[in-house]
């Protein structure tokens, strides 16, 4: 049945009524008209300007991102630069295009420029960088040839009969030092700090240049003439050079100034963009408002003129005409009207049903066409400001709280316990050894491994407080619904016992442990940064002591910690300045009575400290990563030492030469790699040599460590297992391994005399090795007992206090020298 129109259905009634009402349905048709022309004119250019400013505020988010990350590496990476810079110049020609809002290209413009200028100050900084480290490199060569020339004149002092001249020592030191304080403040002029920070260190380093330069001046040899004028030759080029070096300084300090004033520039154009946006959008929702008071006004008119032209008609026709008008005009705008009030209220939900099939089906699609498009554009923006703020707020690995949310929550937290003082603890903990999780099995295993421990963490904390990742392997835990040490305590033995389970990763077992460190809130500070400062000193502490533990803040732990700053600072140059040394511990064969090797201990022979043992320095080693050049160091030390014994005729048959592997150094790439050229360099001391690897180190990843083990044998080197007993392997995973020797831990050693349990798990364990035909060792022995004890159990080759302490290289070449046996 086809449906006659609302326009036919007036015009009829009209023609048979009075011409008049035909003249006043027309005007009424009209209104309707324009209403729909306007709601769908006005509606598509509202949802364009939505749809537009939606993507514009999306890509000046992500512009912002990507120009603060350029902003904290432009001093390193010219390369980043560059390519960073070029992909930024599309997306903001992009954004740009985008908009056609006058102001917004505007401000597009003003940020181009001050990005320009940015780029180029910071390729100019860079460029003199490279010229300052190329100075600097200069003035250590030449210093290097003033002190070999000074070196050279006092030697000829020495053959000429004269005494050794002291008169200059102190300025080649001073010149030294004047040198080294100048490289390390340039060094700290190049990170991000303030503006006024970095005059006053490049004013310091200028002092210092000044200083360096009185010192040259007043250095001086009397010796030939050669030898003077090679002398003073040099002097004239380090003057040269610090000339070159304060011209330089000059203009880094005017390029830094500059690029202050760039970046200050830069960020006042972000955030006067950022505001464009915001506005913009504001703009859009008002002009929502504006439709809807528009077309309520057009609405109001078309009631107006139908009254007035109905009422003009003649009064026959009224009650005709106001039952069509209440039927199919003013139902159907009421609903309209009550739809368009909901969109002023933000509520998209609400769909209009007019119940019509004329023209007003046109209008009733245009209208739920619009407002579903709103609802989405709305929903969409606000999905995008959900995901910045979470992702601002949260680690995007393991969806944990990160530092910057971490630190909110802390911060809250010390507020809402303050005014009644009440307690609550902080725990930060890290994984131990999770370094040679990615260096053994990569980054991606190494992940997983985190989201592991976070879905730990939170399963075992969600019910006393909140976590969060700080960064790398690092986690804070506020317990602030704990309020008792004891329970702390419980709370930090179950994370401990949780982490030590396996983890099943890429078809790899690995193993891990973490230390904790506690401070109890307000006994150990009142504020975020102190808090973290002392749980962070805590949990170090529990590294000291072996790892896999807690440990609860004391202000003793404040000393401790900056003693452990002291010996990291001195690693770093012990190497360099030879302060290391290697002493040798015999190992004998208690049936035979012979020597029949010794295990290679590093010693640090501190300038202010005398002899430190590891256990003073090697804790400190393993967190700051210098381990591994100490494994280097120590394992080129003992190869030149077996070679040099070698060359002097002695017969090292039968004497094996045991050197620890540290973990860090075991799972590293490099390690294979570097034996390898060993052993085609030097293959006759690869079988005098014993590489050995703590038990604890290997089962951190037992697979991997097998496979290891295995490959290093096929080359020719031996392999053992050191302190056996300590950590968490079985005899049934022991003996899987392919090794050549065992050594019981002193810690079993020690107890093997007195403990039942002790002295059959030795004999179990040597009776395990016998049937592999792997050799055992036992370290530790301080007592006749332990000895006799551990031979009844069937162990032969011991090393210990009670036959030798460690051996300088001089007395251990004595008792290489003599053969001499027990």
């Amino acid at each position: 049945m086809k449906v006659s129109s609302l326009a036919a259905r007036l015009y009829a009634s009209t023609f048979l009524l009075f011409a008049i009402s035909g003249i006043g349905f027309y005007v009424v048709i009209r209104s309707l008209a324009s209403v729909e022309a306007t709601l769908e004119e006005r509606s598509s250019d509202h949802i364009q300007s939505l749809t537009s400013n939606s993507q514009a505020s999306r890509q000046v988010f992500d512009l912002v991102t990507r120009v603060q990350l350029l902003e904290q590496t432009i001093l390193y990476s010219e390369s980043v630069l560059i390519e960073e810079s070029f992909n930024i110049g599309e997306q903001l020609q992009a954004l740009k295009d985008l908009s056609e809002n006058g102001d917004f290209g505007l401000r597009i413009d003003e940020f181009v420029q001050n990005f320009h200028r940015f780029l180029g100050s910071s390729i100019t900084l860079n460029q003199v960088i490279k010229e300052l480290n190329k100075l600097d490199d200069r003035m250590g060569v030449e210093i290097e040839k003033l002190d070999f020339e000074y070196t050279d004149y006092q030697l000829e002092r020495q053959g000429a009969g004269l005494a050794f001249d002291h008169v200059f020592e102190d300025p080649m030191n001073m010149i030294r030092e004047a040198y080294l304080t100048i490289g390390k403040k340039i060094a700290s002029i190049r990170t991000r700090i303030a503006p006024e920070t970095e005059k006053v260190l490049i004013i310091e380093v200028e002092k210092e240049l000044d200083i360096l330069m009185l010192h040259l001046e007043n250095f001086s040899v009397s010796s030939n003439v050669y030898q003077a004028t090679e002398f003073n030759r040099i002097k004239k080029q380090m003057k040269r050079t610090i000339i070159k070096y304060k011209m330089s300084l000059r203009k880094m300090k005017a390029n830094l100034d500059q690029r202050w004033i760039v970046m200050d520039d830069l960020v006042e154009s972000q955030g006067l963009l950022l505001n464009l946006v915001k506005s913009n959008e504001e703009s859009v929702k008002s002009s929502a408002v504006n439709l809807k008071l528009q077309l309520e006004e057009n609405v109001a008119q078309s009631r107006t003129q139908v009254t007035i032209v109905t009422f003009c008609a003649l009064i026959f026709g009224l009650t005709f005409i106001y039952i069509v008008v209440s039927k199919h005009i003013n139902k159907p705008l009421n609903r309209l009207v009550r739809g368009l009030r909901k969109l002023e209220d933000s509520d998209f939900n609400l769909r209009i049903d007019l119940g019509r099939a004329d023209e007003w089906k046109s209008i009733e699609s245009a209208f739920n066409s619009m407002a579903q498009r709103l609802k989405e554009s709305y929903n969409q923006l606000d999905t995008e400001r959900e995901k910045f703020n979470y992702l601002a707020h949260h680690d995007p690995l393991t969806g944990l709280s990160n530092r910057l949310l971490g630190t909110l929550h802390l911060k809250d937290v010390i507020q809402a316990n303050k005014r009644n003082r009440k307690m609550f603890a902080l725990l930060y903990l890290d994984l131990d050894q999770f370094k040679n999780v990615n260096d053994s099995l990569g980054h991606d295993v190494g992940d997983d491994l985190l989201v592991n421990v976070a879905t730990t963490l939170n399963e075992i904390v969600s019910d006393f407080g909140v976590v969060a990742r700080m960064g790398g392997d690092e986690f804070m835990v506020i317990l602030d619904k704990v309020n008792s040490i004891a329970a702390t305590e419980a709370i930090a033995k179950s994370i401990n016992k949780a982490l030590r389970q396996p983890y099943f990763l890429n078809d790899k077992t690995i193993f891990v442990s973490s230390s904790i460190g506690i401070c109890i809130f307000p006994n150990h500070g009142e504020d975020v940064d102190v808090l973290i400062r002392n749980a962070d000193t805590a949990m170090y502490e529990t590294k000291k002591h072996g790892r896999d533990g807690y440990r609860i803040y004391t202000d003793k732990l404040t000393e401790a910690a900056k003693q452990r700053i002291s010996i990291s600072t001195g690693l770093h140059n012990a190497i360099d300045q030879n302060e290391l040394d290697v002493f040798y511990q015999p190992q004998y064969n208690l049936v035979t009575g012979r020597l029949v090797g010794a295990e290679a201990l590093v010693r640090w022979r501190h300038p202010t400290k005398g002899l430190l043992l590891p256990v003073d320095f090697i804790g400190v080693a393993e967190e700051t990563g210098v381990i591994s050049e100490i494994d280097d160091w120590v394992f080129g030390r003992v190869s030149r030492d077996v070679e040099s014994w070698l060359d002097a005729g002695l017969s090292l048959r039968d004497v094996r030469i045991s050197v620890n592997i540290s973990g860090q150094k075991f799972f590293s790439t490099e390690l294979t790699d570097r034996l390898e050229r060993f052993k085609q360099e030097k293959p006759h001391i690869v079988a005098l040599l014993t590489l050995e690897v703590h038990e604890q180190d290997v089962m951190k990843n037992a697979v991997y460590a097998r496979e290891l083990i295995q490959r290093l044998r096929d080359k020719g080197y031996k392999l053992a297992i050191d302190d056996i007993g300590t950590g968490r392997s079985s005899l049934a995973f022991l003996q899987g391994l392919p090794l050549d020797y065992m050594k019981l831990d002193r810690s079993v050693v020690h107890n093997v005399s007195s403990g039942e349990n002790d002295f059959a798990f030795v004999k179990a364990f040597l009776s395990l090795a016998q049937e592999l035909n792997i050799e055992v060792i036992a370290e530790g022995i301080e007592e006749e007992l332990q000895a006799k004890k551990l031979r009844e159990a069937g162990c032969h080759v011991m090393q210990g206090f009670m036959y030798s302490y460690p051996l300088p290289r001089a007395e251990w070449e004595g008792v290489l020298y003599d053969k001499r046996g027990l």
